[in-house]
């Protein structure tokens, strides 16, 4: 049930992965199986309802899965749920820099036990946080030093995700050419890489972003089309940005006034559920 629960998840089909992981833990639990299975199973379910926005139950998740791995001295894991925690606490609202001293300190200890993945995964988060606080500078040092320690390391896993936030990174800061530059890269790339539903929203927001940067805004909205379905019953801060994005496009295209007064009466009721807080810039 687990590998089907994986497998459904690379295929986007929440409902059957949340199925399989939860089939997984039933059966841990009634023939008290304490492996680590168990613990990588829980980790399905908590972003699972990271992604519901139900944090309460995804933060209980966490630590049941820290105990799992903690009692098998799994370090990995303990480092994987670490990380499953902040982005717990990113989702709800927890000021940067609580969220911050957590991803330094768990890219501190991967470094100790050389489990570089999850300080790569650290490492681009902490850029993540610092893009959204319009620290460029910080934001493209922590990402350049994501990229440096993957090939150091000989570890390939991240270094689409890190192009793309390059790309996006360079898109906001206005660097045009370096950001022509991870376009393209990120394009090759794509070609040889199965994508996971975050990877394909952050391909797909990219790509938006840059076709808006040269004002080929038809091309912009048809990218984020392909992903409206996959983000509106989201409730992450960052979804709702691209759903904001995605609005500003259609009104974009309205060629008179009759079209904005349309775009804006369908809009309407949409809009009501993203709230003021959450969108203001």
């Amino acid at each position: 049930y687990y590998a089907l629960a994986l497998k459904y998840k690379l295929e986007h089909n929440n409902k059957l992965t949340l199925f399989n992981a939860q089939r997984a833990l039933i059966i841990c639990e009634e023939y008290e199986i304490k492996e680590d299975v168990y613990g990588w199973a829980v980790g399905i379910l908590i972003e699972l309802y990271i992604k519901k926005g139900n944090y309460k139950e995804a933060k209980n998740l966490c630590s049941c899965a820290s105990k799992i791995f903690i009692d098998n001295n799994n370090i990995n894991g303990q480092l994987f749920s670490k990380l499953l925690y902040a982005s717990v606490c990113k989702e709800e609202g927890i000021d940067n820099e609580i969220i911050l001293k957590q991803y330094l300190e768990i890219a501190k200890i991967s470094n100790k036990y050389k489990v570089y993945k999850r300080e790569i995964l650290s490492l681009i988060y902490i850029a993540d946080i610092y893009g959204q606080e319009k620290k460029y500078a910080a934001a493209e040092e922590y990402l350049l030093r994501a990229l440096e320690r993957e090939r150091e390391e000989g570890i390939d896993s991240y270094s689409f995700n890190i192009c793309i936030e390059l790309c996006l990174l360079y898109i906001k800061s206005r660097k045009i050419s370096l950001a022509v530059k991870y376009h393209y890269l990120i394009i090759q790339m794509e070609r040889s890489i199965k994508s996971s539903e975050e990877r394909t929203i952050n391909i797909n927001y990219t790509y938006a972003l840059y076709n808006s940067m040269i004002c080929n805004y038809d091309l912009a909205y048809d990218y984020l089309k392909k992903i409206y379905a996959l983000i509106f019953n989201r409730n992450s801060f960052y979804y709702k940005r691209i759903i904001c994005n995605y609005y500003e496009l259609i009104l974009y295209k309205c060629k008179n006034e009759e079209d904005v007064k349309n775009v804006y009466k369908k809009l309407g009721n949409n809009t009501n559920s993203l709230q003021d807080e959450d969108i203001a810039l």
